[in-house]
C-alpha cells in the first residue's frame, strides 16, 4: 500500500506542472492580446479624431464657398488645416477609405487657385480695410531704414487703417496725414527704396475715407477742428500766461532764457492771432458748437484781458534775458551774444502776440534789435558766405579759397572716392574760441551711431590758423592736403580719416549713408554740428585702398622711442622675460629700449621701499609679419637694507604702437 501511494507522486507532480505552464501562457496571450486591443483602440481613436477634424474643416470650406468667400485669407487657413489631416490619416491609418474627402479638398483647391489663390486672399483681405501685406517686404531689416519704416508701417499706418475698420473716420485722417510726412521723409533720405506701394496705399485709404464718409466726415472733422483748436489754446496756455505775480517767470515758456523753449513756445502759437481767436467764436456761435467749447474761450479771453498787466510783470524776466550777455560762456563771442538777443527778440514777439501794440513790449523788442544790428555790424565777414552761414559746418569735395568761395563749391551729397572737406564760419577770431593750438575734439556718426574714438579723432589747430574767423578741416583729404598739413595729425597719433574711412566701409554698401560731424572748441561750450550723406553702395574697394595707404603712412612716419638710459644687462633681462612669456605664439621680440630716465620706487603705506621700477619698450614682429612695440613694466624687488635684486620682474604691460619694419634698426 505505501509503495503504491509513493508511485503516484511524481505523476501528480508533473501533472502539476503541466497545468502551471498551460495557465501561465494562457495568461502571456490573454495580457498580449489585451494589449493588442487597446493599441487598436488608440489608433482608431486617433484616425476618428483626424477624420472629424477634417469633415469640420470641409464644412468650413463649403461654408465660405456658399458665401463667396473662396479669395478669403479664412479659406486659405482652413484649406490648410484640411491638408494636415489628409496627410495625418495618410500616415497612421492607410487602411481607412478618405478618397471622397480627398477629391472634395482638391475641388476646394481648384477654385481657391481660381479665385487667385494667395494673391486673391490678400486681396479680399484689402477689401475689408487692411493695409496690403506686401508692404512688410519692401525694406530689410538690414537696411538703414528699417527701424524707421518699421514705425511708420506700425504705429501710423496700421492704425489709419484700424481706425477707418472701426468707423472713426477723424482719428484715421489724422494718422494719415502723419504717415504722409513720415513716408516722405523717409522716401527723400533713402531714394534707393521702392516706395510706391506703401504710397498707393495711403492714396487708397484716403480714397476710402472720402468715398464712403463724404460730407459727413467733413461736418465731423470741423467740428473736431473747432474743439481742438480752443481746447489746444487752454491747454498750452500755461507756456505763455501766468496768473501769478512774477509774471513771464511763472510761464513755461518764457522762463527758459537760455534755451529753446521761447523757440518751442513759439511754434505752438504760431498760427494765433487774437482777431483769429474773436474770429473763431463768432463762427462757433452761428454754427451752434459754442456751448461746447465755451468753457475754452472763456478762459483763454481771460488771459487776453489781463495780459497787459501780465506784461508789466515780466519786467525782471526781459533784464535776465538781457543780462545773460554778460555771462562768462556768451560775452566776447558775437555769434552767441547774437543768440541770446534772438531769443529776448521772440520772447518780445510772442507777449506782442497776446497784446498787440502793447507800449511796454514794444519799447522792449527796439531795445533789443537795436543791441542785435549792433552786434551784426561789429562782426567781421570774409565771404558773402560767411556772411550767410555765420557759425555754420559745411562741407565740400576740395579745400575752399575763402573769399572767393561760391554756394555751388559746397554739397551735402558725396559718393566712395571722393575727397570729404568741411568748414566752419566763425563769428571771432578761432583763439577765441581755443584756448591754443592744439587737438580740438571731433565725434563723428554713421547713421546715428558714433564711429569716432574720443582720444584721437580730432583737428589740430596751428597757431596761424588762430588769427582766422573761420576753420577749414579735411575727413578724407587729397595728398597735396596731407602734405601740407597732415604731419601733426602723424606726429601726435590724430587717426580722424582712418575713422571716417572703416565707419563708412562698415557701413556700405548702401547708397543712402548719413555721416554726422560734431566739432567741438577746447573753449567749453563751443561746439558746431553738421551733417552729409554719401553713397558706398560701390566703391568699397577704393575706400580700402585709400584706408591701407592712410595706415602705411602712419607707420611710415611712426618712429621708435629714445632711449633715456642704457644698461645691456637689464634691456637682456627684459628680452628674456618677454620671449618666455610668448613663446609659441609666433611673436617675436628682438629689441629692448630703456625709456625711463630715472628708477620710480614704491613705497609701502608705512613709508618703506619695496621696489622700483623702469618702462621699457620692447620691439617685436607679429606672426602677421607687422612690427611693433610696447611700453612693458618691469620692478626689481628691495632687499631691505637699501639694496635691490638684480634681477627684472614683469609688473604690467601698456600701449601697443605699431611702426613701419623699416623703421626698426
Amino acid at each position: 500500500m505505501k509503495a503504491k501511494i509513493l508511485g503516484t507522486i511524481p505523476i501528480l507532480l508533473c501533472c502539476t506542472l503541466i497545468a502551471t505552464a498551460s495557465i501561465k501562457d494562457i495568461s502571456q496571450i490573454g495580457f498580449k492580446n489585451k494589449i493588442n486591443t487597446m493599441k487598436d483602440k488608440v489608433v482608431k481613436g486617433a484616425c476618428d479624431s483626424s477624420l472629424r477634424s477634417l469633415t469640420k474643416a470641409l464644412e468650413n470650406l463649403q461654408k465660405r464657398k456658399e458665401q463667396g468667400k473662396v479669395s478669403s485669407g479664412g479659406f486659405k487657413t482652413y484649406l490648410g488645416n484640411a491638408d494636415r489631416y489628409l496627410k495625418a490619416i495618410k500616415s497612421k491609418c492607410p487602411d481607412l477609405d478618405i478618397s471622397t474627402q480627398e477629391e472634395q479638398l482638391e475641388s476646394f483647391r481648384s477654385e481657391y487657385n481660381a479665385a487667385g489663390g494667395a494673391d486673391g486672399a490678400r486681396k479680399a483681405t484689402m477689401q475689408k480695410g487692411y493695409y496690403d501685406k506686401q508692404i512688410d517686404q519692401l525694406v530689410l531689416e538690414t537696411h538703414p531704414a528699417y527701424n524707421t519704416f518699421y514705425r511708420f508701417k506700425t504705429d501710423l499706418l496700421t492704425k489709419a487703417f484700424e481706425y477707418y475698420r472701426h468707423k472713426k473716420p477723424t482719428n484715421s485722417f489724422k494718422l494719415l496725414k502723419d504717415a504722409k510726412e513720415a513716408l516722405t521723409q523717409i522716401t527723400n533720405q533713402h531714394q534707393d527704396l521702392n516706395l510706391a506701394l506703401a504710397h498707393s496705399e495711403i492714396e487708397r485709404l484716403e480714397g476710402l475715407l472720402n468715398s464712403e464718409s463724404g460730407r459727413e466726415i467733413s461736418l465731423t472733422l470741423n467740428k473736431e477742428a473747432d474743439a481742438n483748436y480752443f481746447r489746444n489754446l487752454v491747454m498750452n496756455l500755461p507756456y505763455i500766461y501766468s496768473e501769478g505775480p512774477n509774471g513771464a517767470r511763472g510761464a513755461k515758456g518764457l522762463k527758459d532764457f537760455t534755451g529753446d523753449w521761447v523757440y518751442k513756445t513759439n511754434k505752438m502759437f504760431e498760427s494765433f492771432t487774437v482777431e483769429q481767436f474773436q474770429n473763431n467764436i463768432e463762427t462757433s456761435k452761428k454754427e451752434g458748437t459754442y456751448p461746447r467749447v465755451q468753457f475754452y474761450a472763456e478762459q483763454v479771453q481771460k488771459a487776453l484781458n489781463d495780459y497787459p498787466a501780465f506784461i508789466s510783470k515780466s519786467n525782471g524776466m526781459f533784464n535776465t534775458y538781457i543780462d545773460y550777455l554778460n555771462d562768462s560762456s556768451v560775452k566776447g563771442n558775437p555769434q552767441l551774444e547774437i543768440e541770446q538777443l534772438k531769443r529776448a527778440q521772440m520772447f518780445c514777439k510772442l507777449l506782442l502776440k497776446f497784446a498787440p501794440g502793447n507800449p511796454t513790449a514794444s519799447k522792449w523788442l527796439t531795445q533789443v534789435e537795436s543791441q542785435m544790428n549792433s552786434k551784426k555790424n561789429a562782426i567781421s565777414y570774409d565771404s558773402e558766405m560767411h556772411e550767410k552761414y555765420l557759425g555754420k559746418m559745411l562741407f565740400s569735395k576740395k579745400e575752399i579759397t575763402v573769399g572767393k568761395e561760391v554756394a555751388s563749391d559746397f554739397t551735402t551729397s558725396f559718393k566712395a572716392g571722393d575727397h570729404i572737406y568741411g568748414i566752419v564760419y566763425l563769428p571771432t577770431r578761432l583763439r577765441k574760441l581755443t584756448d591754443s593750438y592744439a587737438m580740438n575734439n571731433m565725434e563723428i556718426s554713421i547713421n546715428g551711431g558714433i564711429i569716432s574714438n574720443p582720444t584721437n579723432t580730432a583737428v589740430w589747430v596751428t597757431s596761424p590758423m588762430q588769427d582766422k574767423n573761420y576753420l577749414q578741416f579735411a575727413l578724407l583729404p587729397c595728398e597735396q592736403w596731407k602734405k601740407k598739413n597732415g604731419k601733426p595729425y602723424l606726429e601726435n597719433d590724430i587717426r580722424t580719416f582712418e575713422h571716417t574711412l572703416n565707419g563708412l566701409i562698415n557701413a556700405g554698401p548702401y547708397s543712402d549713408v548719413e555721416v554726422g560731424v560734431k566739432l567741438s572748441m577746447r573753449k567749453p561750450g563751443q561746439s558746431f554740428r553738421a551733417s552729409f550723406k554719401i553713397d558706398v553702395s560701390s566703391g568699397l574697394d577704393e575706400l580700402r585702398k585709400m584706408l591701407t595707404q592712410s595706415e602705411n603712412e602712419r607707420l611710415s612716419e611712426t618712429k621708435l622711442p629714445k632711449a633715456g638710459m642704457n644698461d645691456v644687462n637689464l634691456q637682456n633681462q627684459a628680452l628674456a622675460i618677454m620671449r618666455r612669456k610668448s613663446e609659441g605664439s609666433g611673436k617675436t621680440y628682438n629689441k629692448a629700449i630703456i625709456t625711463s630716465v630715472n628708477w620710480d620706487y614704491d613705497k609701502s603705506y608705512a613709508g618703506v621701499t619695496v621696489s622700483r621700477s623702469i618702462d621699457i619698450a620692447m620691439v617685436s614682429k607679429e606672426h602677421d609679419g607687422k612690427c611693433m612695440y610696447q611700453y612693458i613694466n618691469f620692478k626689481q624687488q628691495a632687499k631691505g637694507d637699501g639694496t635691490f635684486n638684480s634681477n627684472l620682474e614683469f609688473a604690467g604691460a601698456g600701449t601697443n604702437v605699431y611702426i613701419s619694419c623699416d623703421n626698426v634698426k
